[in-house]
């Protein structure tokens, strides 16, 4: 089953561009969790991915497709509280969500992410947001070693940020920072691929992990 960031690249790859939508902060009961993504057309179509259905969905699908200029970031707040009910936003919880342009520029380095999820490997994608709304990102390996872009102070990277798994946001000398750790699928081999190796093969790819199939009958097997 392909991750978000492959169906992310295989959207860049045909020189689209579009919005990317990534809860980047929670607080209390939220439709989805940090970091979930929903990628866009410039029109606010949805095109892959969630944020967790509802209003906020469709509140930020049309934000998308209001904005005039589709070539800088927004930072959207929700307050998902007891006044708002008639719009079934009852959650109780609060939460921040990046719209940024995403084009063809942006492939190599969803290419890289993609690689590294698929492959288990830990990775921190750093978004630097200018005041006028410009973004720029890098992206480290689970060693903080800048794999691309060219982040100048590794320093406000907490520690940390591995091992709970949760974006940070911070504001340093007039940009936003938003700091997402990606932690990479874990492997799972499954030795033989017959009935009960096929649906396993199929739950556990569904729920998200690097599965590999194991078997020496040839009809079964491939080379990789």
């Amino acid at each position: 089953m392909k991750s978000i960031f492959d169906k992310i690249c295989d959207f860049l790859g045909s020189n689209q561009q579009g919005m990317l939508a990534t809860i980047v902060w929670t607080s209390g009961s939220t439709p989805a969790p940090a970091q979930s993504k929903m990628l866009l057309d410039t029109n606010g179509n949805r095109i892959v991915g969630t944020i967790g259905g509802g209003c906020v969905e469709d509140a930020i699908m049309r934000r998308c497709a209001a904005l005039e200029d589709k070539q800088h970031a927004v930072i959207m707040d929700f307050e998902l509280n007891d006044d708002e009910a008639e719009s079934g936003l009852i959650c109780g919880g609060t939460l921040k969500v990046l719209l940024e342009p995403i084009n063809h520029l942006q492939l190599g380095i969803y290419k890289s992410i993609a690689t590294r999820f698929n492959t288990g490997l830990e990775s921190v994608l750093v978004t630097q947001l200018s005041p006028d709304g410009k973004i720029t990102k890098s992206l480290l390996d689970g060693s903080f070693n800048i794999l691309s872009g060219n982040l100048e102070n590794i320093s406000i990277i907490p520690k940390t940020i591995l091992e709970k798994y949760d974006p940070v946001l911070q504001n340093i000398s007039g940009s936003t920072y938003i700091t997402e750790p990606i932690e990479g699928r874990l492997p799972l081999f499954i030795f033989g691929g017959g009935h009960v190796g096929k649906a396993i093969t199929k739950f556990s790819s569904l729920v998200g992990f690097s599965v590999t199939v194991v078997d020496d009958r040839i009809e079964f097997a491939n080379k990789n």
